[in-house]
């Protein structure tokens, strides 16, 4: 499979950003347009951090968006009700 896309991605890591893991997890992205504009934002933390837990109800959200495609609507019904 071609991916044109993939082929153009270029991943470095940032000092300043690995010196405050595993404390604060941190991304930084820059987009560069063929017609040279850049765009670019920096990400600290994320839903499901240690700053920012997710919930019960997003947590079994999460699962079955990402469990429903592969073990289908049986196994996905058995597995949300919270824990006692």
């Amino acid at each position: 499979m071609r991916r044109p896309l993939l082929s153009r991605v270029v991943i470095r890591p940032d000092d300043a950003l690995t010196a405050k893991y595993p404390h604060e997890l941190g991304t930084r992205i820059a987009i560069k347009t063929k017609d040279g504009r850049t765009f670019d934002r920096e990400q600290v933390g994320y839903e499901g951090g240690l700053g920012n837990p997710l919930s019960w109800d997003r947590a079994v959200e999460k699962f079955n968006w990402l469990s429903e495609p592969l073990c289908g609507l049986r196994t996905y019904a058995r597995t949300s009700s919270k824990p006692s």
